[in-house]
């Protein structure tokens, strides 16, 4: 709809509901002042009617009160007569006769008696009892009209007496003078005021009980009005003598408008006023005017009714017709602007000559071609358009259409704009009733074709150019994903070398312990650095799964060791809750579901501040080939918002940006869960509620088969115990103490909880007074009120008779403190420890182990994977850039029994190789190195016909990298960090060597006697027993560290403190490797010192007490030294020929520069044939027993200098 048109309706509109708005208005006043006119009226004409009823009764009330004088004036005489009681009875009933308002007419003796009356029938009757005589003779007073309270009479009328008191002329009471108003009098004068039959009118007494309706209506005499809010209140309460109300009448529940006037004549001397109330209905009363009312809203309604439908009838009408028009005049510019705009949209132009070649229409194209607008182009004759030249190419072309002929060409043409375009032309005459009066012409403009080819092949060489630079992006991504593992690898694969050689030396419980947790953190992390690596796998849908037989009981184990780390020192519990019916091994990819329920109850442990972590294990069905088994992970922490419950498992998110700031985290754990448990089979689900925690789970489908039954060397057996023992559990956490109950009782064991430490003491003492004590007792540490330290104390002291109870502490953190508490005192009273989460196999092997028994998870005790040396008799050539894991990786494989030399870059290794290809049974080739990496010194060797195995020995561990190292001539792939296991099996798979049995290690014999402050024993165990490895060490100790303290002192004084620290901390390290802790201590105390920026006299102190150490040291070593390894007897050495000793010296040179260690046999014959030069080649002895070729190859040159040779 047009504007204008809305806007003719809008305006129609408000004309209308402006015209209704001032009728309503109209008659709204109008039925307002009608209203208010009523009121007043009626107000007026109220208070007249009650101003006659007190005038009338007014006088009548004063008439009857000079009567009642006049009687009591005349009555003295009257009793002085004989017959004068007689006469006063005769002028009663004449002043009855005469006043209508007056029915009875009474004279009262002192005792109540009528003694006078107009009425014979009541003389000699008794009215004492009545308040109107009672009134008057307690007041007495002669002046005063009393106006008794209205009162029913024996007859049941209600009645009202006026009341004069008669007194003697002493003053005394001696009767009254009675009148009794006649209630029909009233009546009568209350109906005369009534003119409309809504109408009633009432006397009331000064107290409030009324006397009199009119119209009289049953129940009213006698009520009594003076009750709050009433119309008879609210008139006293104003002292206003009259006045109109209006509202509820309290006596009869109507709305009435209510007339009240006081009646109190100024010459009646009343004790009591009277009112009189003279009321209309207000229905009645408005009645009319509500008619009107209902006659002007119906009269507006009708108008309203009819004007408003009629004028939207009339503008839907109009509205419709307008429509109508305006369609056909769209419909018809629709149709004009389709075919306009059909033919300005044709890829082409389109235009019409007429017979006298001027046009007649052209569409845009043909308009912007030549440069001109509509008006231009209109009538414009084709030469002056086309001009001159192009006319006279075209002219055969237009003759001929002008002909009747279609044309159709090809021109190359001149844009307005200067540049050149490309056209196809048509001329098509237009022909009516076989007359040519023109001819259309359509020219398809092919510029627009060749610019798109154009842009088609500039796109193409685009996304080539893209493609090229994406690949070179994948490829760089690649090499930065491959060169991150490296670089975080090398150092991993020094951690876990380390921690692998260290579980090589004799370590008790805790510190294998500790080791085995180090490591199996470590390899967690490498795991997870896998995972992070192999991201881009998972994107792709590359990452492809284990399928190995597993131990769910030793995934579970390591899972406790990783998330007790995780905790640290926050209030919660960490509670695995495993159903006892779970298949004890199982068939998937151990490390990815392990990596997926670190990841959810590692974030649970974050995220929740106190209470518990709850890892829980169900099976859903079980059969012979496979188990569904529902994991789950439940927490009492902070809760997801039910809106960010999806958003958890998107990549890098999580729940709230604060989350990420106060928590930290990359938010890709979940999202890698997530898609790890798709490719598992299952999915990964969530339940949460801000601030009550949350639940993760997923179910998945694993098989069982033969593989997983052999895994299961021996299931629980708990009647490998003496009995089914009787166990306690005691902790203050409800979900912990039920777990471990519940895992107890799957052993078939009789179990009891108890929640506090007290209550602990008192089930122990009362099992033991029942004779059926506790056999083991697991006790939580950290418990309000009596903790689990003190609870084993008291349990301890208790009788127990012949059998002591097993403690077991089964604490969630605190482990070193608890181990320092047990050995800072003399009298333990645990049997062991364990450290939450607790599965039932780590319970169970606990509890054997503290029983004698034997645990059903026993693994050697340090140095298990390479004690028995499989590796004798292999050499080995290591080729290593970084010293660290030259160290590792050559004592493992020492420890494993090979002979290894080492290359610190692939040149090196090539020359060594290509020198002496035959003294080696392996090669182990880093990738990333210096100079020549791995993949090119492989490449050389095997061009030059090296067949001995090339095995990488890399961090790279992407499948690309594998491929890599095949491609390049390597037989086989070691991942770093180093797994010793897979190693040692490689290496003799690829050797063709079977696995070697371990020989059986005879005992070493007594130790010396340890000097003092030594850990002698400790130190021999770290090398495994070999006492002339210690005696080789200590020598060299006392070479190198001698003088020690001397570069130590110089580098502090040239304020070189990184070398001063450096020195001390290798101090230290030698000193603690051998023993000598005294000494590691004081480098250890001068080292942190020197950190923190010590002064030059403490500094001096320390450097003093450190060189006496030192001294004392290396003298101790070296005695050591010669009792592992005490020098051969003197023999007196037989000469030798100069030419043997030359020949020797010509043979080691080269053996030293090749780094070849056939160059330890050449110099020991060496030393023989020297003879009596030999103790001149002891600095040369100790360079090549320390593998430090090149030293020794500076010390033959110098010996040759001097001429020793």
């Amino acid at each position: 709809m047009p504007l204008i048109t809305r806007n003719r309706f809008l305006a129609e509109w408000l004309l209308l509901l402006s015209g209704l708005f001032i009728v309503a208005a109209v008659i709204g006043l109008t039925l307002y002042r009608d209203h208010t006119a009523i009121g007043v009226l009626e107000r007026d004409r109220l208070a007249t009617q009650a101003r006659v009823i007190d005038k009338n009764l007014g006088r009548a009330l004063l008439v009857v009160d000079r009567a009642l004088i006049g009687i009591r004036d005349d009555l003295p005489g009257w009793q002085q007569e004989r017959d004068g009681m007689a006469r006063a009875s005769h002028r009663l009933r004449a002043f009855a006769d005469a006043m209508r308002s007056v029915r009875t007419l009474l004279v009262f003796d002192p005792e109540g008696n009528v003694v006078a009356a107009n009425r014979p029938a009541l003389l000699g009757m008794n009215f004492a009892h009545r308040p109107y005589f009672q009134r008057a003779q307690a007041d007495a007073n002669p002046d005063v009209l009393y106006v008794s309270p209205p009162f029913e009479t024996a007859l049941g009328v209600w009645a009202m007496n006026v009341v004069r008191v008669i007194m003697t002329a002493d003053g005394k009471f001696a009767g009254i003078v009675s009148a009794t108003l006649d209630p029909d009098e009233i009546r009568s004068q209350l109906s005369a005021v009534l003119y409309g039959t809504d109408m009633w009118a009432a006397i009331a007494h000064g107290d409030g009980l009324q006397v009199i309706m009119e119209p009289d209506r049953p129940g009213q005499s006698g009520k009594n009005l003076a009750q709050p809010g009433s119309f008879f209140s609210r008139h006293m309460a104003s002292a206003h003598p009259a006045e109109v109300l209006e509202g509820v009448v309290a006596a009869t529940g109507e709305l009435r408008m209510m007339a009240l006037h006081t009646i109190l004549p100024e010459d009646v001397p009343m004790d009591q006023p009277l009112v009189v109330a003279v009321g209309r209905d207000m229905g009645v009363l408005y009645g009319a005017w509500r008619g009107q009312a209902w006659m002007g809203g119906g009269l507006f309604v009708l108008l309203a009714g009819l004007s408003v439908p009629g004028l939207a009838i009339d503008q839907r009408r109009r509205r419709r017709v307008e429509a109508e028009r305006e369609q056909a005049a769209a419909a018809l510019a629709r149709s004009e602007h389709f075919m306009r705009s059909l033919i300005d949209i044709i890829p082409g132009m389109v235009g019409y000559w007429d017979a006298d070649l001027r046009c007649g229409f052209a569409n845009i194209a043909y308009r912007e071609w030549f440069g001109k607008t509509p008006e231009q182009m209109r009538g414009i004759h084709i030469q002056e358009l086309m001009h001159k030249a192009l006319f006279e190419k075209n002219e055969p072309f237009i003759r001929a259409a002008l002909a009747g002929e279609c044309q159709h060409f090809e021109r190359t043409l001149t844009k307005a704009d200067g540049s050149t375009g490309y056209t196809w032309a048509h001329y098509i005459p237009d022909v009516v009733e076989d007359q040519v009066r023109g001819f259309f012409v359509l020219v398809n403009d092919i510029t627009e074709l060749k610019q798109a080819q154009l842009q088609l092949e500039a796109t193409n060489a685009a996304l080539e150019k893209r493609s090229v630079e994406s690949e070179a992006a994948s490829r760089a991504k690649s090499a930065f994903v491959a060169n991150m593992s490296h670089e975080i690898r090398t150092p991993m694969n020094a951690v876990l070398g380390l921690l692998e050689l260290l579980q090589h030396t004799r370590l008790d419980g805790h510190q294998l312990d500790y080791v085995r947790k180090a490591e199996g953190a470590a390899r967690s992390l490498l795991a997870i650095l896998n995972d992070i690596l192999d991201f881009s796998k998972v994107e792709a849908g590359r990452m492809q799964l284990d399928d190995t037989p597993f131990r769910l009981d030793e995934l579970l184990r390591n899972l406790s060791v990783m998330l007790s780390a995780a905790l640290q020192d926050k209030p919660v519990e960490v509670l695995f809750d495993i159903a006892p019916e779970l298949p004890r091994a199982l068939r998937g990819d151990p490390l990815r579901l392990q990596q997926v329920l670190l990841n959810l109850a590692g974030n649970a442990v974050k995220f929740t501040e106190r209470g518990e972590v709850i890892v829980s294990l169900r099976p859903v069905e079980t059969r012979a080939e496979s188990a569904r088994i529902e994991f789950a992970v439940r927490d009492t922490g902070i809760g997801i918002a039910a809106e960010r419950l999806q958003a958890v498992f998107e990549g890098f998110t999580q729940a709230e940006g604060s989350t990420t700031r106060h928590y930290g985290g990359t938010g890709l754990g979940l999202a890698i869960s997530q898609r790890l448990v798709g490719l598992m089979g299952g999915e990964l689900q969530v339940e949460s509620t801000p601030g009550a925690g949350s639940r993760f789970h997923f179910t998945l489908d694993l098989l069982r088969d033969e593989a997983t039954e052999q895994l299961v060397q021996r299931e629980l057996d708990p009647g490998r115990l003496p009995k089914p023992p009787h166990v306690l559990i005691v902790d203050d956490n409800a979900t912990a103490r039920q777990v471990l109950a519940n895992a107890t009782q799957s052993f078939g064991w009789s179990t009891e909880t108890a929640a506090s430490g007290e209550e602990a003491v008192e089930r122990a003492d009362a099992a033991i007074a029942a004779g059926r004590p506790f056999d083991i007792i697991c006790l939580d540490w950290l418990m309000p009120g009596l903790n689990g330290w003190d609870t084993a104390e008291r349990i301890r002291a208790m009788e127990h008779g012949p059998r002591e109870p097993v403690l077991l502490m089964v604490t969630a953190k605190g482990r070193e403190m608890l181990e320092e508490r047990i050995a800072g005192v003399d009298d333990n009273p645990l049997d062991g420890f364990l450290v939450k989460p607790v599965t039932p196999s780590m319970l169970f092997d606990a509890i054997a182990v503290a029983t004698g028994g034997e645990s059903v998870t026993t693994e050697h005790q340090g140095g298990a994977h390479l004690l028995g040396r499989p590796l004798a008799g292999l050499r080995l050539l290591l080729v290593e850039d970084n010293p660290l894991n030259q160290q590792v990786a050559r004592e493992l494989l020492v420890h494993a029994g090979a002979w290894v030399t080492v290359a610190d870059d692939g040149q090196a290794a090539l020359t060594l190789a290509q020198r002496a290809e035959a003294l080696f049974d392996a090669v182990l080739m880093d990738i990333q190195m210096p100079g020549m990496d791995g993949y090119e010194a492989t490449r050389r060797l095997r061009a030059g016909g090296f067949k001995v195995p090339i095995i990488a020995m890399t961090a790279n561990v992407l499948a690309a990298d594998r491929d890599a190292c095949l491609a390049a001539g390597m037989n086989d792939h070691v991942g770093k960090p180093i797994d010793s296991r897979e190693l040692v099996a490689t290496l003799l798979r690829q050797c063709g060597r079977a696995e070697v049995v371990a020989p059986v290690v005879q005992p070493a014999g007594p130790l010396p006697e340890s000097p003092e402050g030594f850990d002698l024993g400790p130190a021999l165990a770290r090398l495994n027993g070999d006492r002339r490895f210690f005696a080789q060490l200590a020598r060299d100790f006392v070479a190198d560290q001698g003088d020690s303290a001397d570069r130590i002192d110089q580098a502090w004084s040239q304020g070189d403190f990184t070398t001063a620290t450096r020195e001390l901390h290798t101090l230290k390290g030698q000193a603690a490797m051998l023993g000598a802790q005294p000494l590691a201590n004081l480098a250890a105390e001068t080292e942190s010192a020197v950190r923190s920026g010590e002064d030059a006299a403490h500094h001096a102190e320390n450097l003093t007490r450190l060189r006496t150490l030192i001294d004392t040291s290396a003298a101790s070593l070296l005695t050591l030294a010669e009792a592992f390894d005490p020098p051969q007897a003197s023999v007196e050495p037989q000469p030798a020929e100069p030419g043997r000793v030359a020949e020797l010296f010509d043979e080691l040179v080269p053996l030293l520069a090749e780094h070849n260690l056939r160059a330890l046999d050449v110099f020991a014959a060496l030393k023989q044939a020297a003879g009596g030069h030999g103790e001149r080649f002891a600095e040369l002895d100790h360079a090549v027993q320390r593998l430090d070729f090149a030293a020794a190859r500076t010390l033959v040159a110098s010996l040759r200098q001097e001429g020793a040779i």
